[in-house]
């Protein structure tokens, strides 16, 4: 703090350029030997006023709400690398992932995307995160139809069934008009045989 006073009280040092030049919330700090400011920077900020950002992250570099994480390498260079989310990938989660490619939906509705998630969208009988459920209409609906066809095949079963039968008993049993004709028959051809021998 002294120091500071006496750098004060003397006139010799322009210390307003320092306070007026020091960007990026670095600290003046003025050099006894040569009356001239220096700015003590902060982590990650370069250049006599603090003034460059060597900090990869500091633009937006990541697209789709991608974070910007920083790091040295191997060889103490600073880089960076983004972790996009779940729906991103590519060095600046550019890309969007087709989260749509294998989701069926049950085969009830169909997928569509946002910049966040995938979803069902059902068709209208169907509910569920899949579509896997069917609403009680449906259900209704399927047991109306399964029930008229079973009453169809029954009915087409008992129309064949009584044609069958009757075909059967036209061929075992002797019609009263076919035996009363054969009688009819027998008797005249009878009567013709006993003409002829007289």
């Amino acid at each position: 703090m002294q120091v500071l006073i006496q750098v004060l009280s003397n006139v010799n040092y322009d210390i307003s350029a320092c306070l007026a030049n020091c960007s990026n919330n670095g600290k003046c700090s003025l050099d006894v030997n040569t009356h001239m400011y220096v700015c003590l920077c902060l982590l990650n900020f370069l250049g006599k006023a603090c003034q460059i950002d060597s900090n990869p992250c500091s633009s937006s570099k990541c697209l789709n709400n991608g974070t910007c994480i920083h790091f040295n390498t191997a060889s103490n260079e600073t880089t960076y690398k983004c972790e996009c989310q779940a729906n991103f990938n590519g060095d600046h989660c550019e890309n969007m992932i087709n989260s749509c490619a294998n989701r069926t939906c049950s085969l009830n509705g169909y997928c569509f995307q946002n910049e966040t998630a995938s979803m069902c969208k059902c068709f209208s009988d169907f509910y569920g995160y899949e579509c896997e459920f069917e609403k009680s209409t449906i259900k209704i609906q399927k047991g109306v139809q399964v029930t008229s066809l079973i009453l169809c095949l029954l009915f087409v079963g008992f129309t064949v069934f009584t044609i069958l039968a009757n075909d059967t008993m036209n061929c075992f049993i002797q019609h009263p008009y076919r035996r009363d004709y054969r009688l009819y028959r027998s008797d005249k051809e009878f009567t013709r045989f006993t003409y002829k021998t007289i």
